[in-house]
């Protein structure tokens, strides 16, 4: 049984008589009949429940409703509309498992629900939402049995179908560690490509990043997010391996074109994978920004080292506008 709290839908008359509807095409098959009975009965509970939340369902388009598809499947869906189709599987009190046949783990299905249906099913009066599986449940799943314990809590059907609803924008990592075997992303240069100034390309090359001939340096042009009215920046950083497949990194921002200096108050912060402003060691916020006067000719943060896998942001804002780069070790 699973440990979830459970939501609980009446079930009125009219859902027996769409059971009983469906269920007396089938009289010569006795355990076909009782299977769509069952699966009729979820159907109309989980359609009453979205119907409830704001979700508008659709029986006559589902593949539930189509008499062929009936009587070939054990099918048990309902169309949400905008969304797709959700199943709905039967668990009768007793039951540590839901059944959901193979046959429709890849029939376009947006999520699987179980739901238990007492005891005699001609006289059920209501229907119990004991979890739900999401849609790539069964990538990684070759059962047909799912334990009970493996279902997501019910609360968190209507979160699902929301976040179905309006999907965030799927992030755009920088792998960092492959930079090692020159696998690039693109708009990523080597530094004197975009830099031209020769005070600060003889200034880069003195560095050259502790002397080791392992680092790699890469930049890119951030001009048009910035608005920086005909200005231009580079966000330049620095890798050098480390032991135990860590990556030391240096980020820093420098201007190019004909001016020497950044403009004034240009920030260059470090976020962690929620989006919040690391701190470095000592406590303090992984920020730099620039100065009015005397105006810098970079900015730059802490040295840190991360693992490999390690996800961080780095962004650079100059007033309202700014633009940030996701990275993955």
């Amino acid at each position: 049984m699973s440990n979830h709290p459970v939501i609980t839908i009446p079930l009125d008359q009219s859902a027996h008589l769409l059971a009983q509807k469906f269920s007396l095409r089938y009289l010569a098959q006795p355990s076909k009949a009782e299977q769509v009975y069952h699966n009729i009965l979820c159907i109309c509970a989980i359609y009453d429940y979205l119907s409830l939340n704001g979700f508008e369902a659709n029986l006559e388009d589902s593949d539930s409703w189509d008499t062929d598809i009936q009587t070939l499947s054990d099918v048990a869906d309902v169309l949400v509309v905008g969304l797709g189709k959700l199943e709905c599987r039967p668990v009768l009190p007793g039951s540590s498992t839901v059944f959901v046949p193979a046959e429709i783990w890849w029939a376009d299905r947006i999520g699987y629900v179980a739901v238990q249906l007492d005891r005699p099913l001609q006289a059920a009066t209501q229907a119990t939402i004991l979890g739900f599986l999401d849609q790539g449940y069964f990538e990684a799943s070759e059962s047909e049995q799912v334990p009970l314990p493996n279902l997501k809590p019910p609360e968190q059907l209507l979160q699902y179908l929301e976040l179905l609803q309006h999907p965030q924008p799927v992030r755009s990592f920088i792998h960092l560690s492959r930079w090692l075997e020159k696998q690039v992303e693109v708009g990523w240069e080597a530094v004197e490509n975009l830099i031209k100034s020769t005070d600060i390309r003889q200034e880069l090359a003195f560095r050259a990043w502790d002397n080791n001939p392992e680092s790699v340096v890469r930049a890119q042009l951030l001009d048009h997010q910035l608005q920086l009215k005909g200005e231009s920046v580079v966000l330049l950083v620095v890798l050098t391996p480390s032991n135990d497949q860590r990556l030391d990194i240096r980020v820093q921002v420098h201007p190019v074109g004909n001016t020497q200096y950044l403009p004034p108050r240009l920030k260059l912060m470090m976020l962690s994978e929620s989006g919040e402003v690391m701190a470095a060691k000592l406590g303090e916020p992984l920020i730099s920004e620039s100065r009015d006067y005397p105006q810098d000719s970079f900015i730059q943060l802490r040295r840190f080292t991360y693992p490999l896998g390690k996800r961080f942001s780095i962004r650079v804002m100059l007033g309202e506008a700014s633009v940030t780069r996701d990275f993955m070790v």
